[in-house]
């Protein structure tokens, strides 16, 4: 799947093309609904003792709007500079994500991780049907974007309101 072969980046650029079906393992877990395959398009290279990959993710999430609930359908694109080198224990823990460990005498990397977690990483946290949608009346439920309600919106209370209440004399 998305390993990178270290011998072959020692020896020149190595480009990978793949589609990730939605049905793959490593989306297993993710609360992210995919409406389409991922298209990767990753060039490795080799600097230094490390290797630096770039490229890019596409993909398609459906969501639901954070106001009316509906679904939406959000295109994700990445740009990705992904770093990996060989770090000893204690350099693993100050990289904090920064840089990606090789395994020691390691003939591959796996780059299944690292793909999903910068793709994961640029989701919409919240999406929107449109942006002047009106969502959810808070007391029947309708969805103000089709049908106008007669309910009455109150006043949230404010935390001015004992002030309201005392008395100058």
């Amino acid at each position: 799947m998305l390993k990178l072969a270290l011998k072959q980046v020692d020896r020149a650029d190595v480009r990978i093309r793949e589609t990730v079906p939605t049905d793959d393992p490593m989306w297993d877990g993710v609360a992210v609904k995919l409406s389409a395959p991922v298209e990767v398009d990753l060039t490795a290279s080799s600097v230094g003792e490390g290797v630096l990959v770039r490229g890019s993710l596409g993909t398609a999430v459906v969501q639901e709007c954070r106001r009316c609930l509906k679904e939406v359908r959000s295109d994700v694109e990445v740009h990705v500079d992904l770093l990996f080198e060989p770090l000893t224990a204690e350099e693993e823990d100050e990289t904090e994500g920064e840089v990606y460990p090789i395994p020691p005498r390691a003939a591959e990397v796996d780059l299944t991780g690292p793909v999903r977690e910068q793709l994961l990483l640029h989701v919409p946290a919240y999406a929107l049907c449109r942006e002047d949608c009106r969502g959810l009346c808070p007391k029947c439920g309708v969805d103000r974007n089709d049908i106008a309600c007669d309910c009455v919106s109150e006043s949230a209370p404010s935390p001015w309101d004992a002030l309201k209440k005392l008395k100058n004399d």
